[in-house]
């Protein structure tokens, strides 16, 4: 609007400098105005896109020569329109996004426009209210819309289905491009998943329990075809009456009965997949839980072997908490980080009695000897024992170079003699 090369602008400078009393020039301000046409898309982005109290909009709004104006009554009605139907009919979700980046001067910008219409009651605008409640709800359909995705992505991807439920997670996301926020629904395929999404995703990235579910998965898959005896009432069930086993096969029990069949293995859909994986879960929280109850009395073989990868086990443990005993877990952590620093505990230790010896010094050897003797067969409640005894007694007064050279020492300690 300010622009020097703008006639309506020249005029107005002029109605001002006049103090509004000049009749031809308000009569010039007049009959340009009166050509203009201005239109509702012109006043919203004026008013909302663009906001700035240079736009023509704002003029026409507020600045006294033009605000007596039928264009000022034309803005007006346009706006009441644009309000009315966010209200009746919703917010678009780029509109949202464009209200969720405007800095304060522009907020202040907007409320004091859009206040000619919808006058400001109580601490809070009505446009902050609309513009605020619609952005929880788009937000919430959005993160349920990255639950249902994530939870294909982590569990079904071998599903025969799958390129069908995408397709619907596109369709789902493209109408936010082109609807109202309100009317925009999950459909019902892809809701029967949040459930599901909702406890599984947490532990999406969890080694030990996808291992698990994948052994499980597999056994089910070639075993599906093949017609099964009875089963005890009892005895959980899935399709095709495949039981799902309660302990963890091994790879090489898998691969017996991959050879030992032979249909192909069934390909399910995804929501069998997913009530599958509901199952196996309930089977994977009951071993965690012996676990729990017997780690004092089980050996570290029989506490480890649902870790695949020990170097994950701690990582994993912290992850599963919501299916562990709160009180097991510390000692349950504890074992896992003994048994993968193992090596390096055996080499300290037995560097420091090497050491002992060469110098002719005095050390206690009996906690030395009783962290070398842990092996698998150990009680897990003996390796929790005597792991802390020897981070209180060696690990946490030395530095970490002290903690290497002992280290260094046991596996070179031929070298000094």
């Amino acid at each position: 609007m300010q622009s020097h090369q703008n006639p309506m602008y020249h005029l107005m400078n002029i109605d001002k400098l006049q103090n509004r009393k000049n009749k031809l020039v308000k009569a010039l301000i007049a009959s340009a105005a009166s050509l203009i046409d201005i239109s509702e898309e012109d006043v919203l982005n004026d008013a909302f896109y663009l906001a700035s109290r240079e736009t023509f909009t704002y003029a026409v709004l507020f600045d006294e020569s033009l605000n007596s104006l039928p264009i000022h009554a034309q803005a007006i009605i346009h706006l009441k329109n644009k309000w009315k139907s966010w209200e009746s009919t919703g917010i678009h979700a780029q509109e949202v996004s464009r209200w969720q980046s405007f800095t304060m001067e522009q907020t202040a910008i907007i409320h004091h426009i859009w206040t000619l219409v919808i006058p400001a009651k109580g601490s809070i605008h009505p446009l902050d209210g609309l513009f605020d409640a619609t952005h929880r709800n788009m937000k919430a359909k959005m993160e349920m819309n990255d639950k249902v995705v994530t939870c294909i992505d982590a569990y079904c991807q071998q599903a025969s289905d799958k390129d069908a439920y995408y397709e619907l997670v596109r369709q789902w996301h493209d109408r936010f491009d082109r609807e109202v926020v309100k009317s925009i629904e999950i459909s019902p395929s892809l809701k029967r998943i949040v459930p599901f999404a909702e406890k599984f995703n947490q532990f999406a990235n969890v080694r030990s329990w996808r291992a698990f579910l994948n052994q499980q998965m597999t056994i089910n898959a070639v075993k599906g075809p093949l017609q099964r005896q009875p089963m005890a009432a009892n005895e959980p069930q899935i399709e095709n009456n495949a039981p799902l086993q309660d302990e963890p096969a091994s790879p090489d029990q898998i691969q017996v009965e991959i050879r030992n069949m032979t249909a192909e293995p069934v390909k399910f859909k995804c929501m069998e997949i997913l009530e599958m994986a509901a199952q196996i879960l309930d089977l994977f929280q009951k071993k965690l839980q012996d676990i729990c109850a017997s780690q004092q009395t089980n050996s570290i073989q029989n506490i480890i072997r649902i870790f695949p990868d020990i170097q994950q086990a701690e990582n994993d443990l912290n992850q599963l908490q919501p299916l562990l005993d709160p009180l097991a877990l510390p000692q349950l952590l504890s074992i896992v980080s003994f048994w993968k620093n193992s090596s390096r505990i055996h080499h300290i230790c037995k560097g420091l009695s090497f050491l002992s010896k060469a110098v002719s010094a005095s050390i206690d050897s009996t906690l030395l000897d009783s962290v070398c003797a842990i092996n698998e067969r150990t009680s897990g409640g003996e390796c929790a024992l005597t792991y802390e005894k020897y981070r209180d007694e060696i690990e946490r007064p030395l530095s970490d170079n002290m903690l290497t050279l002992f280290s260094y020492y046991s596996s070179s300690s031929d070298l000094f003699d």
